[in-house]
């Protein structure tokens, strides 16, 4: 089997950035959501990407050509003859089981179904279908059209065939594929998450006042993906009440004081402090000048390691 067609099922942050790379890839896709606003929301998202890779001087098929390969759509049906279907609907295990119930009873049986799942356990949706052996998880990370890494979840049940043809498609985005077992977190959320959580604990004690120079001296002492941000940046950027999520959800399931969440990110979450997007989290902003940055600090990061 060649995977030609690609389903999104979501179109929210992630999912839409999912069927951005994959359009740029050469696939045909097709992008599902709930609502026409929700899919013509995500569309225009994509055409912005495109223009902030365009900016920093990243080869990319033309605009028009990449929205021309996906097909934006409310009726799930519109996936019954994908290749690959990707869900990232919101982290719950009832919504997405219930998603994958239906994939399952829509696609052919050569279909492969993925979770692009952060926290949750691979193994509980391939068992609401009745192919586990072709369900897998494909993590991505935010922004996906620029971080060139993905971590390919594979659980006890998942096929030899089917790992490899996640695989290939992870390589075909131009993207690093980072095969993992089906553990809570899988590998870079449990490094990110736990560091995260420390540095957060640090002011939670008082040690340290001020969360900028915190920040500046993990990143001067240890480096970091971005080259401008330490972890309560990253955390800020990312969103407090999501990573809040994640911690619990790690802690509930490895009961694994590392993963704690720090009493400073509960209550700035009750005080709706989420971060970038509330314009405060651990730092205040008052425009997006920090995320025009980030990205032109993450594409040259991607270009000097040739993935972009």
């Amino acid at each position: 089997m060649r995977i030609k067609k690609v389903g999104v099922v979501g179109a929210g942050t992630m999912g839409h950035q999912i069927a951005q790379v994959s359009a740029q890839a050469g696939y045909e896709v097709v992008l599902v959501d709930i609502a026409k606003e929700i899919l013509d929301k995500a569309l225009n998202r994509i055409r912005s990407n495109i223009e902030v890779l365009k900016e920093n001087g990243v080869k990319v098929p033309p605009t028009e050509e990449v929205l021309s390969r996906i097909t934006g759509t409310t009726n799930l049906e519109d996936v019954r003859d994908a290749d690959l279907i990707i869900e990232a609907v919101p982290e719950d295990l009832k919504l997405k089981q219930e998603v994958f119930s239906k994939l399952d009873k829509i696609v052919p049986q050569h279909s492969i179904l993925a979770s692009n799942t952060s926290s949750l356990r691979i193994r509980d949706l391939a068992l609401s279908t009745s192919r586990p052996d072709k369900v897998l998880g494909l993590h991505f990370f935010s922004p996906v059209y620029i971080i060139p890494v993905v971590e390919v979840v594979k659980t006890d049940l998942t096929s030899k065939e089917s790992l490899d043809y996640a695989i290939n498609y992870v390589k075909s985005l131009r993207k690093h594929p980072l095969v993992c077992k089906d553990v809570p977190g899988f590998i870079l959320n449990r490094v990110t998450c736990a560091l995260g959580a420390l540095t957060a604990s640090l002011l939670d004690e008082g040690l340290v006042e001020d969360p900028a120079a915190l920040d500046l001296a993990i990143r001067l002492v240890i480096g970091l993906r971005l080259p401008f941000t330490g972890p309560l940046q990253i955390m800020d950027l990312g969103g407090l009440d999501v990573w809040l999520s994640v911690l619990e959800s790690l802690y509930k399931q490895l009961n694994d004081p590392r993963y704690k969440p720090p009493r400073i990110l509960e209550e700035k979450v009750r005080r709706g402090e989420l971060g970038f997007k509330t314009g405060k989290g651990f730092y205040q902003y008052t425009d997006d000048s920090i995320i025009k940055y980030r990205d032109k600090m993450m594409i040259k990061l991607a270009k000097d390691l040739g993935y972009l």
